[in-house]
């Protein structure tokens, strides 16, 4: 399956204009078998489960009015055909609009759309009356006199004046902004070819079977996507991430390509339009991209278990499939050269490329976008016939018929289909009980390739793993995928994120294992890992903070320092010898340094191989690769192995010849996977010996789960070697660290000094060849790089040719692995280790391997195929037999990106791709010490097969910038883990969760008020033509103030009402909902007399959320106990965060001065900090950020300035004998003793809040809790499965009996049916039944539990514990305030009179109170709610 989007206005016009002339589309019902002998395709039909909705009955065949109104004006199908005339009433037009409105408009361009429908109506009615669409010239006409007519309208007369040029210029005006919304996507589904060719070649009967086996696996694809794939984003910014209800699908059946082979498919034209929580929305199409993969796997399998299983055929891998790529199954028995007859793109695009040379050499001049799509229409009919004009299904079939049996020289097609047909599919069976194995292999497949993985990875695997065996039914088949990935997700898959078990069901979804998926979560960002990939990374790290007694003396390590100084002549840099000291001083089991491209790390390698030897063991230098570590290996003058050779050796109990004290220095260790690194590393440990691992995770990963290089440097602040050393250009050095940080600004620097060429996709292998030539010919060693193996293997070809015309390559040749031949003079390159393979020197004596990567050249083609290579380094040679030559030796003029890591050459010149990342092009561009350039494209020519309109291409320094913002580099899963828990225990998190839950209740709180205020019409009106959104923020925020809501809105209501008496309402700007709107905004923005209110006193102000007040939280009990819990979790939030920051000491809360044990002190310095750290909070203020005052809001800084000011004052002696309030008035006393009473009473109700919360976190709300519940079922389920095994023994062992009664039996089937009927299918016993994977899984779930448990209490015990504090304070306070009262009722001495001047007065140092927060003004979150 591909994904394509579908752009507004004529962007769904592909899919009709060659439907036969005469189907439904011109309001006629054909026959069944119309189509068969049409000229033209079927016509579509509507499906999926918003069909019924929209009003359409599925199956329904589609118009193309009712294109143009679904993907045209985002309305329903017959929207345009029910549209109220031009006298009807505004109220007929509001009632059409919302009744056919699903959701906005795609474009604010209206006028642009009407011109593009009237068009496309005038192409309708043409088709009609001539029995085509209008070819290209018939279209212009109708464009341009319809132009007229509408610039008519418009301008009047003055629309007559305007020149030919002008017209055109309105028309493609017009069609540029209809086509910039995304009206929907287009899914197409297509078989493997063979299975076209069985369609197309085989009789009838077979024809049949093979579409109704392509319609069901669609079929079941697109009930997939409905029900796992589809979301909507909502809220501001799209925050909250819906599940939405189905689809609506316009499906087309198509037969060929443009090139009129056989290749049945299926566009499904998904309209951007879902409907979720009672609204039309857009589709999150993130999600369907991402999703495609699994999508795409579940149809393939699904159309070949199907095919097979009606037609009796068997699928195997097709035997062309390169080692180590991803296998294509296509029906055993159907030659390769006929699916390649039947498969000419290349062909194609060979011509249309031909075609815009012939036009550059003509012109002098790239063709411009209109001659290359002539072009590509004329490539396919130089070809081959064209997909237009349209053909009947039976002249096609006809045409496939000859041209096979060309390629069969002469024998029946229908032959060959019969002979490939058998009794029933080959492929083996999969039994239940195989499941468990199955989950296995796929987990460790998905383990090994990337480390993490979400949902849609599991599903793709499985799908693919399921090919490989055949289904007695179709039940069979879903039910064993379920199966599979329950078990997968149950058992194996360990999840990264932090798992949520009590979200409300209103803000939430279930996913697995009771989990609940937020609503502010992406679904396809849930990622999974495996525990084996968790134990290899922690296994490393524990291993680089273990102590081993294995170092380098100082004195050593500066004696060989100075002897290889003296050997270079220069000096060492800093960094190079800060990695010296770290590699040989470390201490540790593993150390880690990364060095940039070309920084010098060979000779600081030399003095730690030196120095190492002369105190400890040998060196033993490793790569991934056998050509990296040997190439270290003879630079360091140590022995050079890959890291695969030491773990083959010990997996097979060979010696690894790795002793104690020796050291493992591993280069490009960021190619190594997390598993081959720890493996290597246990082996390493137990026999003694120390693991150094250098490499740069910026530059190429492992192509397995990898990022250890990265966890570690980063962990043990690894040296970075950052002093480039290879250049000889100025300024090279630092520009390729900036490409290596991704500074996209760097091309600038590379523009500047002619390092970016720019030319037609198609051109730029002709640009890389020639300048590589002009290298070569200047004497200089130079190397092509390209992104992929095609491009390589089309530079190798030039190369070849070049050196064979120029007499360098001679004699005759022999076919290589990649398809091209290699004559003596050819130089070529060996894809696979192969140590029986011996290189020696012209002495005879061995000078290495044949290794992976390294290049050589043709000396001699043996009588038996087999080839004598002279290695181009080494000069040593070697004879390699033909079957070696077969499938491990291709040219090696050009390489990949990954293959060229690690050399260095003169010049380099790299061509760019658009699947290239940073990484991949920082390696490319430092090769070259003298010239490194890249070859981008500035354009490209289209796909001949255009059904599509292409993206517009960014230019060569738009793509160059888009690869260098594509970060490919790898983190370890315990860095994703480590960053979800820090996001899940962070502010934002909170924040964004309650408001969330508030969103909700102000929905429906305003839903409540509106129905008292609008009739059920109007509400309708209201809620679905837009304005919606923006009433329920202005609802949320008149609630916070504490305003009359309701007021408000029947404000707003009469002026709506007074809008529509006076004609104002329409269905776009000034619908019914936009008026209350705006009028809403009005009064609340009103500045004069009648001025709202913008004091808040709630508990809420201080962190600029909404307050939820107790009338919205009625509407939803629950949701509003989870957001009053939300509430608890924010106060919880900040005491943690002041308790951390006092625990260490932080500088800004040391600023803020002394605590003191003066009650009135303490208060104000609390209330201080609190207030300053909430400030930190709300901006996430960065840990060295020192400065109490940089957050504060300005309204606050003066108050909290004075405070602080007052605070880092000495504190004032107290008289010790009558205490702290004893300079008090008897007025002031009171009112201190009333404002702790009041506090006091508000900290103890805040304490039993957080106590609630603390049980709640402890007990039922716990997620070990929920965790043991959903291991309680699986125990269950095991119990009745059990019983059932028990029951059917006790049977077995009657019916055995010679003395069993019939009452007997009886009763034991009667029990074993009343245990089946409790137990699980017998199919799912396999899955359900526990094993060793189970336990653990099992195990680490409640780990993860109780870490989050903990994490919670821990916040909410920190909250208690200052409530508690501060209860303790007030309840001090209001004793030495009682302690005061009594004194003065017993005649003590008054101590506030005779003073000029009280300490107790309002402007008193001591006795000033902090000011309250002034309320909120009218900004915030609370707005945007």
């Amino acid at each position: 399956m591909t994904v394509h989007k579908l752009n507004a206005g004529d962007g769904y016009v592909y899919l009709t204009k060659h439907v036969a002339k005469g189907d439904a589309t011109e309001s006629r019902k054909p026959d069944a078998v119309d189509y068969y002998v049409a000229k033209g395709t079927p016509p579509g039909v509507w499906c999926g489960k918003l069909a019924e909705r929209v009003g359409v009955e599925i199956g329904t065949e589609v118009t193309e009015s009712a294109m143009r109104s679904v993907f045209g004006a985002a309305r329903t199908p017959t929207a345009l055909d029910t549209k109220p005339g031009p006298g009807a009433s505004a109220e007929d037009h509001l009632n059409w609009s919302q009744s056919t409105a699903l959701g906005r408009a795609f474009s604010w361009f209206q006028n642009s759309q009407e011109y593009v429908h009237d068009v496309e109506e005038l192409c309708s009615a043409y088709k009609a009356k001539h029995g085509e669409y209008p070819t290209t010239e018939a279209k212009k006409e109708i464009q341009f006199v319809t132009a007229r007519k509408h610039l008519s309208r418009e301008s009047g007369e003055q629309a007559g004046l305007l020149s030919d040029e002008g017209v055109w210029k309105f028309v493609n005006e017009q069609y540029n902004k209809a086509r910039q919304p995304v009206a929907g996507y287009d899914l197409v589904f297509t078989p493997m070819k063979s299975v076209s060719l069985l369609w197309g070649l085989g009789d009838d009967q077979v024809k049949a079977a093979v579409e109704q086996a392509h319609k069901q696996a669609v079929d079941e694809a697109l009930e997939w996507i409905e029900d796992q794939v589809i979301y909507t984003r909502r809220g501001k910014g799209g925050e909250r991430k819906v599940k939405a209800d189905g689809l609506l699908i316009a499906r087309f059946d198509h037969f060929d390509n443009r090139a009129a082979d056989p290749n049945l498919h299926t566009h499904s034209a998904v309209v951007n339009r879902v409907y979720a929580e009672g609204r039309w929305t857009t589709i999150d199409g993130s999600i369907l991209y991402k999703a495609n993969v699994s999508a795409s796997e579940k149809y393939n399998t699904r159309v070949a278990d199907l095919v097979a299983r009606k037609l009796g055929v068997t699928f195997a891998p097709r035997p062309d499939t390169p080692v180590g790529k991803q296998p294509v199954y296509e029906v055993e028995g159907i030659p390769l050269s006929l699916i390649e007859e039947f498969s000419r793109r290349a062909a194609i695009e060979a011509r249309q490329e031909e075609l815009a040379r012939d036009y550059k050499t003509r012109y002098g001049k790239n063709p411009p976008k209109k001659v290359q799509y002539a072009q590509a229409q004329q490539a396919t009919l130089d070809t081959r016939n064209a997909k237009n004009p349209p053909r009947s299904l039976a002249e096609l079939r006809a045409e496939w018929r000859e041209r096979a049996e060309a390629i069969l020289a002469g024998s029946d097609p229908a032959e060959l289909v019969d002979a490939v047909r058998g009794e029933r599919d080959r492929r083996p069976v999969l039994t239940p009980q195989q499941v468990p194995a199955l989950v296995d292999e796929v987990v460790d497949t998905l383990s090994h390739k990337v480390g993490s993985w979400t949902v849609f990875s599991v599903t793709a695997e499985i799908e693919r793993r399921l090919r490989e065996f055949s289904f007695a039914d179709d039940e069979q088949l879903r039910a064993i995928h379920d199966d599979a990935l329950e078990l997968a997700l149950r058992d194996y898959c360990l999840p990264i994120d932090v798992e949520e078990y009590h979200l409300p069901e209103r803000i939430s979804d279930r996913v697995e294992r009771g989990r609940r998926r937020s609503l502010l979560v992406d679904r396809a960002q849930m990622r999974y890992t495996a525990q084996s990939v968790l134990d290899a990374e922690d296994f490393m790290r524990q291993q680089a903070q273990m102590d081993d007694e294995h170092t380098v003396d100082d004195r050593i390590i500066r004696r060989t320092i100075r002897a290889v100084e003296e050997a270079n002549g220069h000096e060492l840099g800093a960094d190079q010898l800060a990695m010296i000291t770290h590699f040989l001083t470390a201490g540790t089991r593993v150390a880690v340094a990364v060095g940039a491209a070309g920084a010098g790390k060979t000779t600081a390698a030399t003095v730690i191989a030196r120095a190492w030897e002369a105190v400890n063991g040998n060196v033993i230098a490793l790569g991934p690769s056998a050509r990296a570590a040997e190439v270290l290996g003879e630079e360091i003058s140590v022995q050079g192995r890959t890291i695969a050779d030491v773990l083959t050796r010990d997996r097979v109990g060979i010696a690894t010849g790795i002793g104690r004290g020796d050291l493992l220095l591993v280069d490009e260790a960021g190619m190594a996977s997390a598993r081959d690194l720890a493996d290597l590393t246990r082996i390493a440990t137990e026999a003694g010996a120390v693991v150094r691992l250098l490499g740069d995770p910026q530059q190429l990963a492992s192509v397995e789960a990898g990022g250890v290089l990265r966890d570690l440097a980063d962990r043990t602040n690894a040296p970075f070697l950052r002093k480039v050393h290879r250049f000889a250009t100025v300024g090279e050095a630092e520009a390729s660290l900036r490409l290596r940080t991704g500074d996209v600004t760097v091309l600038e620097w590379y523009e500047q000094n002619s390092r970016i060429r720019q030319g037609m996709a198609h051109e730029l292998a002709d640009l890389v060849f020639d300048a590589y030539v002009a290298d070569v010919e200047a004497g200089q060693v130079a190397l092509m790089v390209a992104p992929t193996n095609d491009l390589v293997r089309e530079l190798n070809e030039k190369a070849a040719a070049y050196y064979r015309a120029n007499g360098t390559v001679t004699g005759p040749g022999i076919v290589l692995a990649d398809g091209l031949e290699a004559a003596v003079g050819d130089v070529v390159v060996t894809r696979k280790n192969n140590s029986k393979y011996v290189v020696k020197d012209s002495d005879g004596n061995t000078s290495g391997r044949v290794k992976n990567g390294d290049l050589w050249t043709v000396a001699e083609i043996g009588d038996d195929g087999s080839l004598r290579l002279r290695n181009n380094i080494s000069g040593g040679q070697v004879t390699v037999a033909a079957d070696y030559i077969t499938d491990n030796v291709q040219l090696g003029y050009a390489t990949t990106v990954h293959r060229s890591q690690g050399m260095t050459v003169g010049s380099c010149h790299v061509l760019a791709g658009a699947n290239m990342d940073r990484q991949s092009l920082y390696v490319a561009l430092t090769r070259g010490k003298h010239a490194n350039i890249v070859y981008a494209a500035n354009d490209e020519l289209p796909d001949w097969d255009f059904e599509h309109r292409p993206d517009e291409h960014p230019g060569a320094i738009g793509l160059l910038a888009k690869i260098i913002a594509r970060d490919g580099s790898q983190r370890t899963v315990h860095q994703m883990i480590e960053d979800e828990q820090r996001k899940a225990a962070s502010w934002s998190t909170i924040t964004n969760t309650y408001m969330l839950a508030v969103g909700e209740l102000y929905e429906d709180y305003t839903e409540e008020l509106l129905n008292l205020i609008l009739t059920d019409e109007q509400f309708g009106w209201v809620h679905s033509l837009g304005g919606w959104d923006q009433i329920v923020t202005y609802v949320a925020q008149s609630e916070t103030f504490g305003w009359d809501t309701e007021t408000l809105l029947r404000e707003a209501a009469a002026v709506m009402s007074s809008e529509g008496r006076a004609g104002r309402i329409d269905t776009e700007a000034n619908s019914p909902g936009q008026v209350i709107a705006r009028a809403l905004k009005t009064r609340i923005d009103n500045s004069d007399g009648a001025q709202l209110p913008r004091r808040r006193t709630d508990a809420m102000a201080a962190y600029r959320v909404p307050a939820l007040t107790d009338a919205a939280a009625q509407t939803d009990p629950i949701l509003a106990a989870y957001a009053r819990s939300c509430e608890q979790q924010m106060h919880a939030f900040i005491d943690s965060y002041t308790t951390t920051a006092l625990e260490q000491n932080a500088p800004w809360i040391t600023a803020v001065g002394e605590r003191g044990t003066d009650p009135r002190r303490v208060r104000l310095w609390e209330s201080t900090v609190r207030e300053i750290a909430i400030s930190r909070v709300l901006a996430d203020a960065p840990a060295d950020e020192n400065d109490p005052m940089a957050h504060l809001r300005e309204a606050r800084k003066t108050t909290i300035a004075a405070n602080i000011e007052r605070l880092n004052r000495p504190a004032p002696a107290t008289d010790e004998v009558v205490g702290p309030y004893a300079r008090y008035t008897d007025a002031e006393l009171n009112s201190a003793r009333m404002v702790s009473r009041g506090r006091l009473t508000e900290d103890a109700m805040l304490l039993s809040l957080a106590h609630e919360e603390l049980d709640r976190a402890r007990g039922e709300m716990s997620a070990t809790a929920a965790v043991e519940r959903s291991l309680a079922q699986v125990e269950i389920d095991e119990r009745n499965i059990a019983a059932v095994r028990a029951a059917r023994a006790r049977l077995d062992a009657l019916t055995r009996s010679p003395h069993v009664t019939e009452q007997q039996i009886t009763a034991a089937r009667a029990a074993v049916t009343a245990a089946e009927q409790a137990a699980p299918p017998e199919r799912r016993w396999p899955v359900i039944e526990r094993g060793a994977q189970h336990y653990r899984a099992a195990e680490a779930a409640k780990a993860r539990a109780r870490a989050t448990d903990g994490q919670a209490i821990g916040r909410i015990t920190d909250r208690i514990t200052r409530l508690e504090e501060s209860i303790t304070a007030e309840r001090t306070i209001i004793g030495q305030i009682d302690a005061e009262i009594t004194r003065r009722k017993a005649g003590g001495t008054d101590f506030t009179t005779g003073h000029t001047r009280t300490p107790t007065q309002t402007d008193s140092a001591v006795n000033h109170q902090i000011d309250r927060d002034p309320l909120e003004p009218d900004h915030g979150p609370e707005r945007d709610l």
